[in-house]
């Protein structure tokens, strides 16, 4: 909504040939909201370095408190090529970024490697998975992720963090394996 706004949505990506796409996030829940609480999501472009862009997005309360919030960074690509394009100098504009180094940074914390996964769970890729890229929608991999996890972690446990790195798209017909390690301090 708000790039279609800014006159550089869809339309514009389409005439373009210009695709956005999402590298990773990191999202801190201080508290989950409530069943049928009001919450605001404050979200803004916050600036670019080379060929990403990285958006921060907070979550309040109607108290105003902070009760969630994440950094992202995207790349543009070439929609023929799939090559990365450094955004063009009218997105930087509409959106309010800045190359100022001074700014806030976006914080993101390295992924571990799973080194003895416990659970390895397989999903097919449907095209309800699919967006109109025709790539796998990014919060399939959530899903795929938490449809992993042990359900008395699951049931009994509160999720405070979540870090994911989009190493390479899915497409329809593929399959994809999650594996899972259970920490300790996840017990």
């Amino acid at each position: 909504v708000q790039s279609d706004e800014l006159k550089v949505g869809h339309k514009y990506m389409s005439n373009e040939d210009l695709l956005w796409v999402l590298i990773k996030y990191d999202i801190e829940i201080l508290r989950m909201p409530k069943y049928l609480e009001k919450i605001r999501v404050e979200t803004y472009a916050m600036y670019t370095r080379k060929f990403y862009v990285y958006r921060k997005f907070q979550v309040y309360d109607t108290n105003n408190d902070l009760i969630c919030q994440a950094y992202s960074a995207w790349s543009m690509v070439d929609k023929k090529s799939m090559n990365l394009q450094k955004m063009p100098v009218e997105l930087m504009k509409a959106y309010g970024c800045s190359d100022d180094r001074d700014e806030e940074k976006a914080e993101f914390e390295g992924l571990k490697k799973v080194k003895n996964p416990v659970i390895k769970k397989d999903f097919s890729i449907r095209y309800t998975d699919i967006d109109r890229n025709m790539h796998v929608n990014n919060t399939n991999y959530m899903s795929w992720a938490i449809n992993s996890i042990p359900k008395n972690i699951v049931i009994e446990k509160e999720l405070k963090k979540i870090s994911i790195l989009y190493r390479k798209e899915g497409k329809y017909g593929e399959d994809i394996i999650v594996e899972t390690e259970v920490l300790k301090e996840d017990m």
